[in-house]
């Protein structure tokens, strides 16, 4: 059976049902469990996006492009660089990324890093624009818990980038929310 365009070797999309188990486990997990596979779920998705805006690539030139070391775009931060450049994702979502990105990388290489009550961890996840945003737009108190305000962007994130991968052709540039473009300071009645 023919391969279609860039039907993902490496990094398949991951949708509901299939990303259930992977929500269970997030909730599962201690903070640092889930602070890095959340955002791995993120970047997964983020990576079938970016196949979906380049040329029909074969599995070894997908392979080269995403997980050779020092390859184009083997990091996460090589990702976000080129779905920001492209138009993917810009605003207060591409903030959140580099947030979710800072996040996983303090749980991943700080030993002090355990929870999401950890002052640099923390601070990120009240920094986020997602749960503010949701509280403007359903008139309720943002999200208190940390952990919850962390999940809750990177669900977003994962789902929003699994949209975008199922459309059939990349659109240029992508779909903007109002959660792109919100700010704290907006009157709700706008």
């Amino acid at each position: 059976m023919a391969k279609k365009k860039n039907e993902p070797a490496l990094h398949k999309p991951i949708s509901l049902p299939a990303a259930l188990p992977i929500f269970r486990e997030i909730e599962k997990s201690n903070d640092r469990a889930a602070g890095i596979v959340a955002v791995s779920f993120v970047e997964n998705n983020l990576a079938v996006v970016l196949l979906k805006w380049l040329r029909p690539l074969s599995d070894k030139e997908q392979e080269d492009i995403f997980t050779r070391q020092n390859s184009l775009l083997n990091s996460f931060d090589a990702k976000i660089q080129m779905a920001d450049v492209l138009g993917i994702i810009s605003g207060n979502g591409l903030a959140d990324l580099r947030r979710l990105k800072r996040i996983r990388n303090l749980f991943a290489h700080k030993m002090e890093a355990r929870t999401f009550e950890n002052a640099e961890i923390k601070a990120e996840c009240e920094r986020l624009f997602f749960p503010r945003f949701i509280a403007w737009a359903m008139e309720i108190e943002p999200e208190k818990n940390l952990r919850k305000r962390f999940e809750d962007t990177a669900h977003q994130l994962a789902a929003r980038f699994d949209m975008e991968a199922s459309k059939e052709k990349p659109p240029g540039p992508a779909s903007q929310t109002a959660y792109d473009f919100w700010s704290p300071d907006m009157k709700h009645d706008v």
